[in-house]
């Protein structure tokens, strides 16, 4: 062999050496590109901003909560509001109280069963009960409309944590500053709110609440004074497999109540002149919700509500995916902008599979080691939980992302997993963040070649995260990135108005953690016309 190779010309040798370097570099190539099961790879599609995709129905329990509306129009919808002082204002109140009295007591001599009774009378007339299904028909009657109790949603990302400590609160705004009244989850060391999740005076959060923290540290940062309003909280009593933050319509009319007429003397004189709903209830903007209702009755009694568009993408049909109230005529509406630049990142090390640049869309990146699960692709804990399937418990467990990732990374879960991947081979659709409140564990993504090879590997590999790269939340984009999230609801709406009227950055970074999402966005819009209530 020596002999021939002598016998070549020197030039025909050289040429052969590069070519079998090249080669071997085109080989390695080629693994790292997903030629092979493992490799290196670049980093993950995503967008900061959540994917909902929930639906607003209460799970099916033994009772349900349901809203009455009464045919009397309530204070904010009389016409002759705006010359009417606060003694007819007060004795209107007591009157549209009395009547609801009246009713709840025929109704009980009836043997309808009725629990935990609250009253609207300010913004929308009607109660909320808590009824049996079989005493339902019984609620109805000449004038009389029972109306659904729909859940609604943080508008946030679950927090990502972007420093080793919190950084100082921002100093108390002066008197004068704008004010603005936050429904949304609890915020804790609040004086001079109100909980309409436990019908009290303290608004702070319960354990594992993060839809309200975030949204208030926001507002005081753009030098607003807030007056938190709790609509949301962690709901351990509902039939759900995984504990979901999130409140209900009846709540969110009891914050309204309280927004218009903070003392709950009768007299609106004392409303608050902007409020911010931090919630959304998707898929249920309709033109006579009764959150639509109270909000045009909020607005004639002078309180403009800023409100969320929503988080469950642009949809295909001739109506539009805005949620409920941002769907209101009397909502001004803002909508998240994408930001692709603003998702934390991790190094991700699965079997002989490292991604450089795993997203990270909810929760802090596992310290310690883990093993494999999966993958699989089921939404529901049931179908996870089956004989036969993948084990999860304590695992990280590889998701192939589906149409709805939010889901699959919360059956993964309530079915064990201590940690998520999601993993979505197509680079052409952005994986969304995880929803404030859903999903209790850490979730990392990765996308293209990196998502197949990960979904390649035998489950029990491996697994180790190092790293954390925050880039800097940016609250000016580019003109040319200035694009809505790709998960951002839109119009029209079921009236055929044009939503959301808005659209901001959708980032926002509080107490060392960074959230995203139409809540965000709609922050400063807020705190800018509370300013202009002000002047």
């Amino acid at each position: 062999m020596r002999r021939r190779l002598a016998a070549l010309p020197r030039r025909v040798v050289v040429l052969a050496a590069a070519l079998t370097v090249l080669a071997v570099g085109l080989l390695v190539a080629f693994l790292a590109a997903g030629g092979g099961p493992g490799g290196v790879y670049g980093a993950a599609v995503a967008d900061p901003v959540p994917y909902d995709g929930r639906s607003p129905a209460q799970p099916a329990t033994g009772r349900e909560r349901v809203l009455v509306e009464l045919p009397r129009p309530a204070l904010g919808e009389l016409k002759g509001l705006g010359s009417m002082d606060g003694a007819e204002q007060r004795a209107y109140v007591r009157s549209l109280e009395q009547e609801a009295a009246a009713l709840v007591s025929a109704l009980r001599a009836r043997g309808v069963q009725l629990r935990d009774v609250v009253t609207f009378t300010r913004a929308w007339h009607g109660f909320a009960a808590t009824v049996r299904p079989r005493d339902r028909p019984g609620l109805e009657s000449l004038g009389v409309r029972v109306r659904p109790d729909r859940r609604l949603f943080p508008a946030l990302s679950a927090p990502v944590p972007v420093a080793a400590e919190a950084p100082a609160a921002p100093p108390a705004p002066p008197r004068g500053a704008p004010a603005v009244s936050l429904l949304a989850g609890g915020v804790a060391d609040v004086r001079g709110g109100y909980d309409a999740v436990g019908r009290d005076t303290d608004p702070a959060p319960a354990r594992g609440e993060t839809g309200g923290e975030p949204l208030a540290a926001e507002l005081r940062a753009r030098g607003a004074r807030v007056r938190v309003v709790r609509v949301s909280g962690v709901r351990r009593d509902d039939g759900l497999t995984v504990p979901e933050e999130h409140g209900t319509t009846d709540q969110l009319l009891d914050g309204l109540e309280h927004v218009v007429d903070p003392d709950a003397d009768g007299d609106t004189a004392d409303h608050d002149d902007v409020a911010l709903v931090g919630v959304s209830s998707p898929y249920a903007g309709f033109a006579d919700a009764p959150e639509a209702q109270a909000l045009r009755g909020a607005a004639r009694i002078g309180t403009l509500t800023v409100a969320c568009g929503g988080h469950e993408g642009p949809g295909t049909a001739a109506v539009g995916t805005i949620g409920s109230p941002g769907a209101a005529a009397a909502a001004l509406t803002v909508g998240p902008l994408g930001d692709p630049a603003a998702v934390a990142r991790t190094t991700l090390r699965v079997g002989d599979v490292t991604v450089q640049g795993a997203a990270i869309l909810a929760g802090a990146p596992p310290r310690r080691p883990l093993r494999s699960g999966g993958p699989v692709e089921a939404d529901t804990p049931d179908a996870l939980l089956r004989r036969g399937s993948p084990a999860l418990q304590g695992r990280l467990a590889v998701v192939q992302a589906g149409a709805n990732p939010s889901a699959q990374a919360a059956a993964a879960a309530a079915a064990g997993a201590a940690a998520g991947l999601l993993a979505r081979p197509d680079e052409s659709r952005p994986l969304p963040a995880m929803p404030a409140g859903r999903v209790p564990v850490p979730v990392l993504g990765v996308t293209g070649a990196g998502a197949r090879a990960v979904l390649e590997l035998d489950g029990d590999e491996p697994a180790r995260v190092r790293g954390l790269t925050v880039p800097r939340a940016r609250t000016n984009l580019p003109f040319g990135t200035r694009r809505p999230s790709p998960v951002a609801s839109r119009g029209p709406t079921f009236e055929g108005a044009a939503k959301p009227e808005l659209s901001r950055p959708a980032s926002v970074s509080a107490g060392g953690r960074r959230v995203a999402g139409a809540a965000g966005a709609a922050a400063p819009v807020a705190v800018a016309a509370a300013r202009l209530a002000g002047a």
